[in-house]
């Protein structure tokens, strides 16, 4: 099942050819099954080589020796790769929105490192992780690019030390920990990047040649690896299109820009970690969580209904998919799901709904009771019951009218940060034995390489399906269900 705004589920004729941890897992679009046309985008990829001295036509670049060698800094923190374009610390503002960035992502590798050990942040972790955040902390305006670049062997070491470290939570080599991400400062950076990368490679088009990818703050490609473009700007409210003109992301939280990074970084830590068979709703919940945990909130757009940006017609999106855009509109962000900004986990809103839930269905059995949530149409009004599960396979999804879809996407981040909250904290025998469980699940995943799904490793951690159709029998979602309702 795809999620889409039109809710048509069919994605492109060329979607066959990406791996599977694309076509199930990642926060993308697909494109529509009509040719589309690329002009424009190859038009703007061809002036984006251009303005790099790069004389080559699009699929015939290089990306690593043509794109990342000449024209990007090259940051190896934990098991991220993190690029950021040369040219883009004329202001001591841009310099400090790298440096926090790049902080953060550390602090979330920590975090996934403590809750896969079981509760305990490893100690080789955290040295290494402290050692390299030294370093970063000590960048100073003004600041080059070789500056940036040119680390003593001091440095280099920590960097490498912080990756075997995070390599060895992960039973990876740390020569395949490499989760690329491209740190976009600008919206015309970040448009440029999503039309250069899209030419690389057809399979890049089908994800990246859309217009709401452009005017959106995150993109994913799968040549020549899986790579993630990330905006570190919202686009104008004074401008649809949102990709030449940007606006801050802290416009609305003090932390709005670091919630993002540190939401999308994990996205690409997790896709690395845990393979092709990745579940959406997992994925999605522990990036989101991440944050909260790192900054007491998420608002970040990423993850829910995209209300605020533009919304195209031509959107789809995989199994999972979400935010359908980043450029702030007419239609306010805020939704009943965000009353809270997820300082508690999202349970306040999610305890309200499945309350006016059972009352929309007059429950009487247990199921009704605590297994349906109210959804507000596109007028705000709680008129539509959705029924649990949520958290089975695609196929088994409900799906709702067209003028409740940005309702139900909010609320299915909101149910997914929830429900991975419970799983790390209530659904052993204690808080000690939860948080031991959910580690062995992430290690589970993690050493089955692709191999074991979080259906899996959840029987195996915690002795018990993941879902079902009803409270029996009893699975995890309908025993969060009935924690929900207490």
């Amino acid at each position: 099942m795809f999620e889409t705004e039109s809710n048509i589920s069919p994605v492109g004729p060329r979607s066959w050819v990406l791996p599977l941890a694309l076509a199930l897992t990642l926060t993308t679009h697909a494109r529509a099954q009509a040719a589309p046309d690329d002009s424009a985008f190859l038009a703007r990829a061809a002036t984006t080589l251009a303005a790099l001295g790069i004389d080559k036509e699009p699929a015939k670049v290089d990306f690593d020796a043509d794109v990342v060698a000449p024209h990007a800094l090259v940051l190896r923190v934990g098991a991220l790769e993190l690029l950021y374009p040369k040219g883009h610390l004329q202001k001591a503002q841009q310099l400090g929105d790298l440096k926090d960035a790049v902080l953060s992502t550390c602090d979330m590798q920590r975090t996934f490192c403590e809750w896969m050990a079981g509760g305990t942040v490893p100690p080789e972790v955290d040295t290494t992780c402290k050692a390299v955040q030294a370093w970063i902390k000590g960048w100073r305006w003004p600041a080059t690019d070789e500056a940036l670049a040119t680390v003593t062997p001091e440095v280099a070491k920590a960097q490498a030390d912080f990756t075997g470290a995070v390599a060895k939570m992960l039973s990876r080599d740390p020569s395949q920990c490499r989760a690329q991400c491209w740190l976009a400062p600008t919206r015309q950076n970040f448009g440029d990047m999503v039309c250069l990368i899209g030419g690389l490679a057809p399979e890049n088009r089908d994800f990246l040649w859309l217009d709401d990818v452009v005017k959106s703050s995150e993109g994913w490609a799968v040549r020549p690896r899986v790579l993630q473009i990330v905006a570190m700007e919202y686009g104008s409210p004074k401008e649809l299109g949102g990709d030449t003109v940007g606006m801050r992301m802290d416009f609305r939280e003090r932390t709005g820009l670091l919630q993002h990074i540190v939401q999308r970084t994990a996205a690409s830590l997790a896709v690395m970690a845990f393979g092709d068979v990745l579940d959406r709703n997992f994925e999605a919940g522990l990036s989101q969580d991440l944050v909260i945990a790192l900054y007491k909130e998420n608002n970040a757009r990423s993850g829910g209904s995209g209300r605020g940006g533009y919304v195209g017609g031509r959107s789809r999106f995989v199994a999972g998919g979400a935010s359908s855009g980043g450029a702030l509109g007419a239609i306010s962000l805020d939704s009943q799901w965000r009353q809270t900004k997820g300082k508690d986990w999202f349970q306040r809103p999610l305890k309200q709904a499945q309350r006016t839930g059972a009352k929309l269905k007059d429950a009487k059995q247990p199921k009704e009771r605590m297994g349906h949530f109210a959804l507000q149409d596109d007028a705000g009004r709680p008129i539509l019951a959705l029924p649990a599960p949520l958290l089975g396979p695609p196929e088994t999804q409900p799906s709702v009218p067209g003028d409740f879809e940005a309702d139900f996407k909010e609320m299915r981040r909101a149910y997914r940060s929830a429900f991975v909250y419970w799983l790390r904290e209530f659904a052993g025998k204690g808080t000690t034995d939860s948080r031991q469980k959910f580690g062995a699940m992430m290690r589970e995943m993690a050493e089955g390489a692709g191999k074991v799904t979080f259906d899996l490793a959840v029987r195996r951690a915690y002795g018990e399906r993941l879902s079902a159709d009803g409270p029996e029998p009893p699975s995890l979602e309908w025993r969060f269900l009935a924690w929900l309702a207490k």
